[in-house]
């Protein structure tokens, strides 16, 4: 095509000429509209230095230099339409034919309105499109041959593609006439391709509709004599009706049809959705598009700047064909260079996209407004919800089914509605122009409220039958939290009550479905400084996300709220940040949260602004995010003076010795952690929430003591109880408890099944933390019982977990687990996991960890026969004041084992 268009440039005798050389390089590029390129051009001329830059075009100017018939045509235009349509190497010989003409004199020549363009058949350039191309080949060619293509003989044989502007239609288009034509050609009678650009469907809306009979004619002249049998690629088809009657003024023939709207045609044989480019086939169709384009930098630098690229043009081969023709017009430029201009210049590559947004309805822009600036995936419900109060639209569900025809919008197999990267990015440019921020608020309000009231409705109904009813966040009612029952006065809000469900399961189902659009609203209500909003629907949801165990919504909503919700509940979000930052063990995170709270609260009390989280509570907090991202006898210390300060009321010290149950285990001190179990169960009644702690860690502690007997008892109860209440995560680790007191009996394969159990439940909830926990276990168990392969998947489920889940008990437990799973092939290696793991598991006076990580080593040690170093970790661990009855007792029975 590039020497196509130089000879055409050299043979050009009229300014129709050069018009036609235009009309080539726009097909060549898929026919952009004039407004795109008019948008194109003046974003060329906007770099260029001010002494030299010239005024942009209007849509009408750039039309008109496609005109035939013309007695001036402006060369500049004409050199910037080339540069714009990546052509940039043409300009100067487009200049050179224009003073040639001028000189000749010439005057224009007749042309049709329509133009049709000889296309000869060519290959897609597109990366891994040759597998799509094939199949559609095959399914042309069936109804080509076999005469399936049609419901009566001698209708046209149609494949239709429709898709987004600019990703590539005309081109597989195009490339699907050239495999076919390779396949028929010559065989019963001459073949030609031709090309015809409907300029109607483009956005060109001054222009006039350009009718099916007289697109029809406009073949039949071009078409040569003797019956040859012609490949026509009709691009930017507008409707339904167009395609219907263009069928029957075209029979015989074989119609290759692109759209932008989703059409439908029962006699169509390929009926096929461009989709956008994948990011890695974006950056391989950037690498062959730059080569000699640009200057090459460090490997690093331009690796990172064709993974921007490929992110800025979304995927779309249009985008990156203009970059490309750009890049020739910038020599010397790196890829670091372009990334730069293109992102100040947020236009310069989505002109279609900001073309299709222009032409839409302005019902239609409201809807598609909302749906690109709302950072999540809505449903019907929240599209109407939201633009329920909007005066400007009436129907939104309806205009919302209108996008998705459009292809604009797509609707995803869960029902909700989403866009592309790139169709967001400019829909949500333009948005932000043509609505103000008090409108986008009204939506999210509108959103908001709907979505509060709802989810508090189905909370309530949840958490009122679970057993022992899931505990109000202490921030509502009283504390100031505006009342509920006023949103639920929205319209379109509670009008389905009927519908919510009601049964615990659903109401779960329920609550999930909608956590993800909850989130995005919060992340917009922030950006919109809607602080009521932010709060309601943080403190609403809360609680879901803690019983859910979804760790990342939760912390979402609980650092938005701690940054950009209501004032007077500041105090109770930075609490509910410190917990859900410590819960993704983001400790200096929660740390600074928590720091932030305490100094809320202590104003608050001096202002005597009551009530406020207790300082019992608070310093439970600052313990655990101690213990658990530091050290544990440290967090020991802290909860031992809060216990002793006579100031905290009985409710205060309950809650106390429950938090400080794990952290008394992991330290090595199971008499505490029993005393601490036994003081809160004996008050269950009056504290059911902390009771659930108490039973979590009794087997733990009665183990730790090796009152086996008394543990597994505790641990089937325990596994009982959460199995019929309680949050998630605590009916993955009551299995595992009990496992581990399985395996001090020595009853491994027992404990299989619930370390199996425990291990796929995690994954099953994505919780990296609770992979890595029940993970690092059932691997040392598996290699146990010899199943080393099973081990090693499961290995590499807790590595994967592992880059999400941190903390020192963590850390030491995968870090054990890898030592075990490698010590049969490599035992180097091993041996500095487990040296690694012994000096961590001391660092953090996790005495607990200290005690496996001793008796693991023995036994690495053992099997290599190297029984005077088996020994010296079973003598450490018999020398450890901290050690607990069972780890001695274990260390004595292996010792004796040695000396045998």
């Amino acid at each position: 095509m590039a020497d196509d268009l130089r000879a055409a440039l050299v043979r050009s005798r009229s300014l129709d000429d050069l018009v036609h050389v235009l009309v080539m390089a726009r097909t060549a590029v898929g026919n952009p509209s004039f407004t795109r390129l008019a948008r194109s051009v003046a974003a060329l001329r906007a770099t260029r230095e001010v002494a030299h830059r010239l005024p942009p075009p209007g849509r009408v100017t750039v039309y008109d230099a496609f005109r035939p018939g013309r007695r001036r045509l402006d060369v500049d235009l004409v050199a910037d339409l080339l540069s714009a349509l990546g052509r940039e190497d043409l300009t100067q010989d487009a200049r050179a034919a224009h003073r040639r003409i001028l000189r000749e004199g010439s005057t224009p020549s007749d042309r049709a309105s329509i133009e049709v363009v000889d296309l000869p058949p060519i290959e897609s350039d597109l990366p891994d499109r040759s597998a799509e191309l094939e199949q559609l080949t095959t399914q042309v060619l069936h109804a080509v041959r076999d005469g399936e293509g049609a419901s009566r003989p001698g209708h046209a044989v149609l494949a239709l593609f429709t898709g987004i502007p600019g990703v590539g239609k005309s081109h597989l288009a195009a490339a699907l006439a050239g495999r076919v034509a390779a396949e028929i050609n010559g065989r019963d009678r001459p073949l030609r391709i031709l090309h015809i650009g409907l300029r109607t469907a483009s956005g060109d809306t001054g222009s006039a509709s350009l009718r099916p009979r007289e697109v029809a004619a406009a073949i039949a002249r071009t078409a040569p004599a003797g019956g040859a049998r012609l490949i026509v690629v009709l691009d930017d088809v507008p409707s339904d009706e167009d395609l219907a009657q263009l069928l029957e003024h075209t029979p015989g023939t074989i119609l290759i049809v692109t759209s932008r709207r989703r059409l439908s045609c029962p006699h169509a044989v390929v009926n096929h959705r461009v989709e956008p480019l994948t990011t890695r086939d974006a950056r391989i169709m950037l690498e062959r598009s730059l080569v000699g384009q640009v200057q090459p930098g460090s490997p690093t630098e331009d690796s990172t700047a064709l993974d921007r690229l490929a992110q800025i043009s979304g995927g779309i081969p249009l985008a990156i064909t203009m970059l490309a023709g750009q890049a020739r017009s910038r020599p010397g430029w790196f890829l670091g260079d372009h990334v730069r201009r293109l992102t100040a210049l947020t236009h310069a590559l989505a002109p279609a996209l900001h073309e299709a947004y222009a032409i839409l309805p302005a019902a239609e822009q409201r809807v598609l407004g909302l749906l690109a600036l709302h950072p999540g995936r809505l449903g019907e419900h929240d599209v109407a919800v939201a633009l329920a109060g909007d005066a400007g639209i009436t129907n939104p569900v309806g205009h919302l089914h209108n996008l998705v025809r459009e292809n604009v919008v797509t609707r995803l197999g869960d029902g909700r509605f989403d866009l592309h990267d790139v169709v967001r990015s400019a829909a949500r440019s333009r948005a932000a122009e043509d609505f103000p921020r008090s409108t986008q608020r009204i939506w999210v309000h509108d959103l908001a409220a709907d979505l509060a009231a709802r989810a508090d409705l189905v909370w309530a109904r949840a958490a009122a039958q679970m057993s022992p009813p899931f505990p109000q966040r202490p921030e509502r009612g009283p504390l100031g939290l505006p009342d509920l029952s006023d949103l639920a006065q929205q319209p379109h809000a509670m009008d389905d009550d009927a519908t919510l469900p009601r049964d615990l399961g659903e109401c779960l189902a329920w609550l999930r479905s909608v956590i993800e659009v909850a989130v995005t609203t919060v992340h917009l209500a922030a950006e919109l400084a809607l602080s009521r909003e932010v709060s309601v629907l943080a403190t609403v949801l809360g609680p879901f996300t803690v019983y859910d165990n979804s760790r990342q919504d939760g912390h979402a909503l609980a650092a938005d709220a701690a940054t950009h919700g209501l004032a007077s509940l500041r105090m109770w979000h930075h609490l509910a940040h410190a917990r859900e930052s410590m819960a993704l063990c983001r400790f200096e995170e929660a740390r600074d949260a928590l720091t932030r709270c305490v100094e809320l609260a202590d104003r608050a009390r001096e202002s005597g602004h009551l009530p406020v989280p207790s300082r019992a509570e608070l310093e439970a907090e600052q313990a655990e995010i101690i213990g658990r991202g530091f050290r544990y006898d440290s967090a020991i210390t802290l909860l031992e003076h809060a216990l002793s300060s006579p100031e905290h009321t009985d409710g205060d010290r309950v809650m106390l010795h429950a938090r400080g149950i794990q952290a008394f285990n992991l330290a090595g001190r199971p008499a505490d952690a029993l005393a601490s179990c036994e003081y809160v169960l004996a008050r269950e009644e009056a504290a059911a929430h902390w009771a659930t702690l108490a039973r979590l860690e009794l087997p733990r502690a009665l183990r730790e003591l090796d009152r086996l007997a008394q543990a597994e008892a505790a641990g089937r109860e325990s596994m009982a109880w959460f199995a019929r209440r309680g949050v998630l995560l605590h009916r993955i680790i009551a299995p595992w408890q009990l496992a581990e007191v399985l395996v001090a009996q020595g009853r491994r394969g027992e404990a299989h099944t619930l370390f199996e159990s425990a291990f796929t439940l995690a994954l099953e909830q994505k919780d990296p933390h609770a992979v890595v926990i029940s993970g690092s276990s059932h691997v040392r168990n598996l290699m146990a019982l010899g199943r080393e392969d099973e081990a090693e998947e499961t290995l590499t489920a807790c590595t994967r977990a592992s880059a999400a889940a941190y903390g020192p008990p963590l850390s030491v437990n995968y870090t054990l687990a890898k030592a075990v799973a490698l010590a049969p092939r490599e035992g180097t290696r091993a041996r500095a996991l487990f040296e690694s793991c012994l000096h961590e598991a001391e660092a953090g006076h996790l005495r607990l960890h200290l005690t496996s990580v001793r008796l693991a080593l023995s036994a690495f040690e053992a099997r290599r026969g190297a029984i005077a170093a088996a020994r010296v970790p079973l003598l450490a661990l018999l020398r450890d004041p901290t050690a607990t009855p069972l780890g001695r007792r274990l260390a004595t029975q292996r010792l004796a084992t040695l000396a045998r």
